[in-house]
């Protein structure tokens, strides 16, 4: 009976051992990285980020300076808190950008110094850090990708400069793969990207120098959101400081992590526009609306806004709606509240820059204008030429919606 007793106390000690090492793992030694960042012609990337994935979960950020990440005293380290990384495939990004090259997570690293592993941008990828990204066409009013290149990545310093191809306020842009889109992204913004279809025609404000801008996140900052909505966290300006850019053909937004109701803030407005339109098709190939529409779609994790013009775009939170308080009964044998009627309010006078909108001069703005405006789409002046530019164009649109009653 007694060694019956000693064995029942040795295997519960020898449990009571093993059971913390099964629940509580241990968390695994960072694996380190340093390396160079260049271009795929060969020249330094000096801005933006180096970003590590495991299948789709970021895992470590480092910034790039002067054509490196890592160095002393910022190594990039990818850690393993829950001890269960060792053997993960590590894919390396320049911002948005998969450089296609990978390592195997090592706990401390191989032999356990830091792993030096140098990044180059895909030959499909035109780099723009610390100089603009140009480019120029033998057709007049064009600007051509190099030959089998799709994506560009800018920075928050610098813009995609089409200026050379300008025709106007006007010029087209080509892919470096007929049929593909051209891709645009900013390596200090990971979550957002820009798809100009192939052979776009872009037209600028009045005065526009042919340069456009990465998405930039946060400007310009707040606004007034829709009536109960407030604006959210994701907020990116894209285009131009000079106005809107408008497309001749759908241009998609990808805004990752979002979900909800978006919005864009017309240039040079103070108010957001909800978008209400749901894009029809899939969320890998939505519908695009009829121009100068805007649609959005959402597979639940991420949204795109499928539009014409390049402008701010962003997150719209619904506002929690206060309780309601029950109207007072009659007291003294007055009328119930509920019998009284109701006047309606009279709008007050139109501000000057409504009564420019005002197509058929009823005090209103309203779906009548918005009719004369769609009937006049793309005519030379006229009715529904709001801002006498001469055409009757989403520069317009955007003034009726301003002053939308």
């Amino acid at each position: 009976m007694r060694n019956n007793i000693n064995k029942y106390l040795i295997v519960s000690i020898l449990l009571i051992g093993i059971v913390p090492i099964s629940v509580f793992a241990a968390p695994g030694i960072p694996h380190q990285f340093y390396g160079k960042v260049k271009s795929a012609n060969g020249s330094d990337i000096t801005t933006g980020n180096v970003i590590v994935k495991i299948g789709t979960t970021q895992v470590a950020l480092a910034p790039i300076s002067n054509g490196r990440y890592g160095y002393n005293p910022n190594l990039l380290l990818v850690t393993d808190p829950n001890g269960d990384r060792s053997g993960s495939t590590l894919k390396f990004f320049i911002g948005s950008i998969d450089t296609g090259q990978t390592k195997t997570f090592v706990n401390g690293g191989p032999n356990g110094l830091p792993t030096e592993l140098n990044l180059i941008l895909p030959s499909d990828t035109v780099g723009g850090s610390g100089s603009n990204v140009s480019l120029s066409s033998s057709t007049a009013g064009n600007a051509d990708m190099p030959t089998g290149a799709t994506n560009i990545i800018l920075t928050n310093t610098t813009v995609l400069n089409l200026s050379s191809g300008l025709v106007g306020r006007e010029v087209t842009l080509q892919s470096g793969v007929s049929g593909s889109p051209i891709v645009l992204t900013n390596s200090n913004l990971s979550n957002v990207s820009a798809s100009i279809p192939d052979g776009t025609k872009i037209t600028g404000p009045t005065g526009w120098d042919g340069k456009i801008t990465p998405p930039v996140s946060g400007t310009p900052s707040g606004g007034n959101a829709p009536a109960g909505f407030s604006v959210g966290s994701t907020v990116i300006s894209v285009g131009s400081p000079d106005g809107t850019l408008v497309f001749d053909k759908p241009v998609t937004i990808l805004l990752a992590g979002v979900t909800g109701t978006v919005g864009y803030r017309p240039s040079g407005s103070n108010t957001w526009v909800r978008i209400t339109n749901t894009c029809g098709g899939s969320y890998t190939t939505p519908t695009a609306p009829t121009a100068p529409g805007e649609c959005a779609k959402s597979n639940g994790t991420d949204t795109k806004i499928v539009t014409y013009h390049f402008t701010t775009f962003g997150s719209l939170t619904a506002n929690s709606t206060p309780a309601s308080t029950p109207a007072p009964g009659p007291v003294g044998g007055g009328v119930p509240p509920s019998s009284v009627p109701n006047p309606t309010p009279t709008p007050g006078p139109l501000s000057a820059a409504a009564k420019k909108v005002d197509a058929n001069q009823d005090g209103k703005i309203d779906i009548l204008d918005f009719n004369s405006l769609m009937v006049n789409w793309g005519n030379n002046g006229g009715t529904g030429d709001f801002d006498g530019n001469g055409t009757v164009d989403v520069f317009d649109f955007n003034m009726l919606m301003i002053n939308w009653s």
